[in-house]
């Protein structure tokens, strides 16, 4: 079979007139097809091991969802997406060597990810060191603030989003709940989920007294000790961001202490349906904040989301973090096409400033500081309804505020961008 040569005319329709221009007269129409055609590489850094699997098992996941997703309608810029997916083990030197490989070895374009701020931070000196862009799927304010970098973003919610949200919940749904104390891990993302929670209180104005504060270690086996001093300081209320295994764990200690019964009011604002999967019959009716709940919005999107996961994985993509994959995925590839190239100041760029449509809404990604900036953050009560097979919301205490009211005021941030 003769095969058809390429034009001139259809080449410049591939790769664009400007590649023509700059590279016919080095490489020739042959070498820049080649590169028109070379596949798309993004690296994930999840975790897949140890306790945060719960989470990082399904990000994973919903990241190969976005990969299909985009090569089922051609890819980007006509080219295949590939994923190079490494477990960092949530720990920061394991993620710090991982991002490492992704870029040196593997030769990704660009690097998205991390279940664990921890983690995440620790990679923000590679990003700018191989000025790469890194789009974090953890929480934490610290990527947008003072040491904010062009080669970093945030693609959801922040920490002090998701807390102040569930303060303003338990003002409006427990305004008698005047004692309050915490349980957090005793990481960067503990510690300031409680700050920002009793700032949400203080943002209210609603008079509370803080009885005890507790921080617990990452992948804590033993929570008795915790769970008596709580009761002991006779609080009404305990807020806590323990998430994933901790969290689990910690429910399934305290249930025997009668600790459900004792307080009035239990709320985590990371919890998203993979807890109550993971309890099961142990689930309890407690408020939980998510940045993906899989029955608040019926959108198009959301339902091809959750039908292709159901697809090739079974179940329900339950992960919040997973969602957050599958935007960072859309995002870039919205903001590569946008260009025209994978230049990393031009994506930058297309990136500030982006809106765009996920499965739990619209997302806007503040220019100033790369903070991805939710249409609402969404908290319910766990209730048991027998149409599914594990606990979920009830609809009747959905909870929302806007992201852009929760958002950190830019002059409060801290962030200084300077340009890449």
């Amino acid at each position: 079979m003769v095969k058809k040569q390429i034009t001139r005319r259809e080449f410049v329709k591939v790769v664009g007139g400007g590649a023509m221009v700059a590279g016919a007269a080095t490489f020739g129409v042959p070498t820049l097809l080649r590169a028109a055609n070379k596949p798309i590489k993004f690296g994930q850094l999840n975790t897949t091991s140890g306790i945060m699997a719960s989470q990082g098992v399904p990000a994973m996941r919903a990241a190969q969802i976005a990969q299909d997703f985009i090569n089922q309608s051609g890819g980007i810029m006509g080219r295949k997406l590939v994923l190079v997916q490494e477990d960092d083990q949530v720990k920061p030197s394991v993620g710090v060597r991982k991002f490492r490989k992704l870029v040196l070895e593997d030769e990704v374009e660009f690097v998205f990810g991390t279940n664990s701020s921890g983690v995440g931070l620790a990679c923000v000196p590679l990003a700018n060191e191989f000025k790469k862009i890194f789009i974090s799927t953890s929480m934490s304010d610290k990527y947008t603030g003072a040491n904010c970098s062009p080669y970093v973003f945030r693609i959801g919610e922040s920490t002090s989003m998701a807390s102040k949200a569930s303060a303003y919940c338990m003002v409006a749904n427990a305004p008698d709940v005047k004692k309050w104390a915490g349980i957090n891990p005793d990481y960067v993302f503990g510690h300031e989920s409680w700050e920002f929670f009793k700032q949400g209180m203080k943002d209210k104005k609603h008079p509370v007294q803080y009885v005890k504060e507790s921080f617990s270690p990452f992948g804590c086996q033993d929570y008795k000790p915790y769970i008596t001093a709580l009761l002991e300081s006779k609080a009404e209320g305990v807020f806590t961001s323990l998430w994933t295994g901790d969290l689990i764990n910690f429910i399934k200690q305290a249930k025997p202490f009668g600790f459900f019964d004792k307080v009035k009011v239990f709320v985590n604002n990371t919890t998203a349906v993979a807890t109550s999967i993971g309890l099961g019959n142990e689930m309890l009716p407690f408020w939980g904040e998510a940045r993906y709940y899989p029955f608040y919005r019926d959108s198009e999107l959301n339902r091809k989301y959750i039908g292709m996961y159901q697809k090739k994985f079974g179940g329900y993509p339950a992960a919040d973090t997973g969602a957050e994959c599958f935007a960072a995925v859309l995002a870039l590839k919205l903001a590569i096409e946008k260009v025209g190239t994978t230049d990393t100041p031009k994506v930058i760029a297309a990136l500030e400033g982006l809106e765009f449509e996920v499965p739990e809404g619209k997302k806007w990604i503040r220019p100033e500081d790369h903070s991805g900036i939710d249409e609402v953050v969404l908290l319910g009560k766990f209730h048991h309804d027998p149409k599914y097979p594990f606990w979920v919301y009830d609809p009747k205490t959905y909870f929302t505020v806007p992201g852009k009211e929760l958002a950190m005021p830019l002059d409060q941030t801290g962030c200084k961008m300077a340009k890449p």
